[in-house]
């Protein structure tokens, strides 16, 4: 195992890139080519992979920030993933994908229960921001709009905050005093 303590001012992905390219060979001829580098998502970058040496096997998390693991993601439909034999309640896809210029096995992982953690969350976001939206119209929603020009003007700004966080069809229901409907 190797480990390197840094400051705290030092660039993750910047400190990756020397590392690969000053240790690596040594590294390799040590530990020869049955040993997998274990590198942090930060690791990811274009430049951190074109700079591994070939023959240098390693495993990292793909950042969502990347476009490519971003339109994977939203492409894959649930019938594409496959359950896990061995670990209840998580479904895999596996794909081959080019990415810096580099052929690449990713893996998709979906987990039943985080995905159970982050829709209660998501259903607390969406509760308190319901709330802090019905607090902020109640004064208009009991006024009577003849237009929904009227009733933009008597909402002032929550209307645009609402246009941005939802439907249109939503803002409507929660002025349910207006003369539309």
């Amino acid at each position: 195992m190797f480990i390197q303590t840094l400051s705290g001012n030092t660039s993750d992905k910047e400190h990756f890139r020397i590392l690969a390219k000053t240790y690596a060979a040594s590294v390799q001829k040590v530990w020869s080519d049955e040993r997998i580098w274990v590198w942090d998502s930060a690791f990811y970058t274009k430049k951190n992979l074109q700079s591994v040496p070939t023959g240098l096997r390693w495993i990292s998390r793909v950042p969502e920030t990347v476009l490519d693991a971003k339109e994977l993601i939203s492409a894959i439909k649930t019938d594409d993933l496959n359950e896990s034999t061995s670990l209840i309640g998580y479904h895999l896809f596996s794909t081959k994908m080019m990415y810096a210029g580099i052929q690449q096995r990713w893996i998709l992982v979906f987990s039943e229960k985080a995905y159970a953690r982050e829709m209660k969350t998501l259903e607390k976001r969406i509760h308190r921001e319901k709330e802090r939206l019905e607090k902020k119209l109640w004064h208009p929603s009991k006024q009577g709009f003849n237009c929904k020009k009227d009733a933009l003007q008597g909402v002032g700004n929550a209307a645009e905050e609402m246009a941005v966080s939802y439907d249109w069809g939503f803002w409507y229901m929660l002025l349910p005093n207006g003369n539309f409907v």
